[in-house]
């Protein structure tokens, strides 16, 4: 299965943290944004996003209570926080977050910083 670009839609909130103050995020939802024959009732695949955020922009602290999550670095680098403990993170570097932990991701370089954040909800 190939997702197009054009198939994933700007968002300017989120849930779970509210406005994305100069934070582009592009997100394939797959129960909202393709059509259920294209993709698999029994999916795993939460939500699928592409990230930019500029220098000094912060996606704040929150949770997933019902879904995993990787972020995969692809330019940038930053501060991730996780459950209180910080950790430098730059391009090539993957962040798997498990569900429940209190996480955090600040752009700390003067470039932007651009990731691809992948949720999974788990069956078991």
């Amino acid at each position: 299965m190939i997702i197009k670009d054009i198939q994933m839609s700007n968002v300017t909130t989120h849930p779970l943290y509210g406005k994305l103050e100069g934070i582009k995020v592009r997100t394939l939802n797959p129960d909202e944004f393709i059509t259920p024959e294209d993709f698999p009732e029994q999916s795993m695949f939460h939500e699928i996003n592409w990230v930019e955020m500029p220098p000094d922009t912060v996606i704040p602290e929150h949770k997933h209570e019902g879904c995993e999550e990787a972020k995969i670095i692809i330019y940038g680098m930053g501060i991730y926080t996780e459950d209180g403990v910080q950790e430098k993170v730059d391009a090539g570097d993957v962040i798997l977050t498990q569900k429940g932990l209190n996480h955090s991701l600040e752009n700390v370089g003067h470039y932007p910083l651009v990731y691809i954040a992948i949720t999974v909800a788990r069956t078991q």
